[in-house]
């Protein structure tokens, strides 16, 4: 699928390069450049032993320093006037990529080159405008709700989306909106029978009022994977899981109030555990966002969630992985601290997971300047108890505890601001404290014993949209 994307991308950009005089095309996105500095990185002092279980990070390198690019390109063809043809152009894992990842070096010792990275379509879809509905075909990006869980990455700094490869129609009565979806998400292509396929039904019922500042909704999809899909891992055993989202957000005047609550359920099979045991889903999180716009210039908020874990029961999961877009700290729960430090980690795909996490907002802006002030206090709610068995979220792996473990995640403060250097170019700093708690002492070993270190880090950003 992925080269078809390519090829069929390639031809559209030839064809309207040729022909845009017949099919034109505009184009939209962002190009964003960063470079971050973080002091203790790995969150903790001293030597330890890195194993399943543990919260021990590889000490290659105690501080982090990291610079990347972010790219999304979207072209939009319009084909006639009842079809339009829009995709997104990227790179890399992260619709971008680290500085320098591709350098080579030379004889010559100032003439080394960069190979580059190749772009790839990893959206293009048709969108078919009826007098019944607005019908999508193809491979496409999904939100719902506040983006807890189906996230469409189109915030600027967003760095992966929901892709969703299929059919939806969106059809529309009044304020009342309904969205059914036929949707696949991995196949085998040497082998396209559909005996390895994972596909989802589902539909979005969503009520929006812009006259009362009320939308009210829901999302249901049941999503059935064949055994052997590589969809998650190389589970052996099939899965089916029902995916209910529900989604209120409401203005009074200047408060704002926006609720989600998404619930999985279902047959999880051996996707998230080293056992041979198939394992029921029953995972849930509880996302609340408020603001109050004190005046044109400030607005103050309180934010917080309840966010599931896996107990000992390893007959059920129950941890909620929220998607990686979401995020409430600068760097709490933001970073894979492990793929900082060994080879086929993801350092920037982190999910918030087994937590009630709390954040209080200050918010300042004007024409030319905005600046943010958050705090941020977390806590687990599933820990090791000695004489137990225990879930560790990194690894998806059960494991005997032979200490207990402190519940506490940490606390953070961040500073940021925006400079608007033009309606196109916003230029973004920000420094955070990050606290980190004693949840991340634990190294499951009685005679090893690790200090959590607090963690500082700077940024600076560069995002010019277009």
């Amino acid at each position: 699928m992925k080269k078809t994307l390519k090829k069929l991308g390639a031809a559209i950009i030839l064809l309207g390069s040729v022909n845009s005089f017949a099919l034109p095309i505009d184009w939209s996105g962002n190009i964003g450049f960063d470079q971050n500095i973080i002091r203790d990185g790995r969150g903790t002092t001293g030597d330890c032993t890195v194993g399943n279980g543990s919260e021990c990070i590889t000490n290659n390198n105690q501080n982090v320093r990291y610079q990347s690019l972010l790219l999304k390109l979207k072209p939009s063809i319009i084909v006639n006037d009842s079809v339009t043809v829009k995709g997104e152009v990227t790179t890399g894992t992260f619709r971008g990529a680290y500085l320098g990842e591709e350098g080579t070096g030379d004889s010559s010792y100032y003439a080394q080159t960069n190979s580059g990275s190749s772009l790839n379509f990893t959206q293009l879809y048709a969108e078919m405008y009826a007098d019944t509905a607005l019908f999508r075909v193809g491979k496409y990006a999904r939100s719902f709700g506040l983006g807890a869980v189906i996230n469409n990455g189109s915030n600027a700094w967003d760095r992966f989306f929901s892709s969703y490869e299929g059919v939806e129609a969106e059809f529309k009565l009044g304020n009342f909106k309904l969205i059914p979806a036929l949707s696949k998400f991995d196949t085998d292509a040497t082998q396209p029978n559909g005996n390895k396929d994972a596909n989802e039904q589902s539909v979005v019922a969503m009520y929006d009022d812009s006259n009362k500042n009320l939308k009210i909704g829901i999302f249901y999809g049941v999503r059935e994977v064949e055994a052997n899909s590589n969809l998650y891992t190389t589970d052996t055993s099939s899965q089916e899981t029902t995916l209910i989202d529900i989604f209120f957000e409401k203005s009074w005047g200047d408060f704002k109030l926006g609720i989600e609550v998404p619930l999985i359920s279902g047959e999880a099979g051996t996707a998230f555990t080293d056992r041979t045991n198939d394992q029921d889903f029953n995972a849930s999180a509880y996302i609340v966002e408020t603001s109050y716009q004190l005046n044109p210039r400030w607005k103050v908020g309180f934010n917080f969630g309840s966010v599931t874990g896996s107990d000992n029961d390893d007959d059920s999961h129950e941890a909620m992985y929220l998607h990686p877009n979401y995020q409430v700290a600068e760097l709490m729960f933001r970073y894979n601290r492990e793929g900082f430090q060994t080879d086929g980690q993801n350092a920037l795909r982190s999910s918030i997971v087994n937590t009630n996490y709390a954040k209080l907002f200050a918010h300042y802006e004007n024409d030319a300047w905005g600046w943010r002030l958050d705090f941020i206090m977390a806590n687990a709610l599933e820990t090791a108890s000695a004489g137990d068995d225990f879930y560790d979220h990194n690894t998806n792996s059960y494991h005997s505890a032979n200490t207990d473990q402190k519940d506490d995640l940490g606390m953070e403060f961040d500073a940021a601001f925006d400079y608007k250097w033009s309606p196109a170019v916003i230029i973004t700093g920000y420094a955070a404290y990050y606290k980190v708690g004693e949840f991340y002492e634990f190294t499951n070993s009685v005679s090893e014993e690790i200090e959590a270190a607090s963690v500082i880090a700077t940024g600076l950003k560069v995002n010019i949209g277009f």
